[in-house]
């Protein structure tokens, strides 16, 4: 059985997550997706350095405090399959 999960980093600037949505890696602030990536490691360095659409709020990611390191992420385990 393989687990499936997505990351996620909650801070003062709201909600941020990672998942794995069809065949891509999805980031999103809230509701609000930023971007599609093939690969985990593209989408979390361009999220935390704000190389994606920014949430119609107005906020850059790259000044939200966000984690350099996924480890530093929650891992939130969804179910397996």
């Amino acid at each position: 059985m393989k687990s499936v999960f997505f990351y996620r980093h909650v801070n003062r600037f709201g909600t941020w997550t990672i998942a794995m949505i069809g065949e891509l890696w999805e980031i999103a602030h809230e509701d609000q997706t930023l971007g599609r990536y093939n690969w985990l490691a593209g989408a979390h360095g361009d999220l935390v350095r704000g190389y994606c659409y920014h949430p119609s709020n107005g906020i850059d990611p790259a000044d939200c405090e966000l984690p350099d390191d996924l480890a530093d992420w929650e891992r939130v385990r969804v179910r397996h399959r």
